[in-house]
């Protein structure tokens, strides 16, 4: 059977889309895996966006500092770092210990819904270093939780935060100006039909 191709978000602009999609197309076309782009993770960012983000940017790193990485682990252990399934944002950050607890959470999770082997779950589990006590046991640990920090900030302040609000609003405005047409269309509709009376 031939794989779905992914689709990746165009506003993200990676640089290394075809070994994420190597490594980490059947978690990207889940339907479940998916249904993050629906939860916040930071600024106006999805969680969908974010841990892509992250997966591209640990690739990057590996790249730009000549690291010998296992490429599969890197990409499969970024896009299930932040794998646990529900919003944050609604009671805070500190909803249900979530600082500490979700990168257990997503392991869990992930190892309930994709096959993923020892070393992955590691790099799932202490990717919250330091607010986590252990450190990461792989390069590509390390690497996945500098890329999550780095992408954190630049999501909550930076031009991605900006990009995906303009974006949000332009939606929203879109939205609301094809309601207004379709009233509009129906109210004309029914003028018409009361001056056919």
């Amino acid at each position: 059977m031939r794989k779905k191709p992914v689709e990746f978000p165009a506003h993200l602009k990676l640089k290394n889309a075809d070994i994420i999609e190597k490594y980490g197309g059947d978690i990207l076309n889940d339907e479940t895996f998916q249904s993050q782009k629906e939860y916040l993770q930071h600024g106006k960012v999805s969680v969908y966006d974010h841990v892509i983000y992250v997966a591209d940017k640990s690739l990057s790193y590996a790249k730009r500092l000549h690291l010998k990485v296992d490429e599969e682990a890197l990409v499969r252990g970024a896009l299930l770092h932040d794998y646990y399934l529900y919003d944050w944002h609604i009671h805070g950050a500190f909803y249900r210990g979530h600082i500490i607890k979700h990168p257990k959470e997503a392991a869990e999770k992930a190892k309930q819904d994709f096959k993923i082997n020892k070393k992955e779950e590691s790099l799932i589990r202490r990717h919250m270093f330091p607010m986590t006590i252990v450190p990461p046991r792989y390069r590509e640990g390390w690497l996945i939780s500098w890329a999550d920090k780095t992408s954190a900030v630049s999501e909550t302040l930076g031009k991605k935060a900006r990009r995906a609000k303009a974006k949000r609003a332009a939606d929203a405005k879109a939205k609301k100006a094809a309601v207004r047409a379709e009233r509009a269309a129906r109210a004309k509709a029914s003028r018409a039909k009361k001056s056919t009376k």
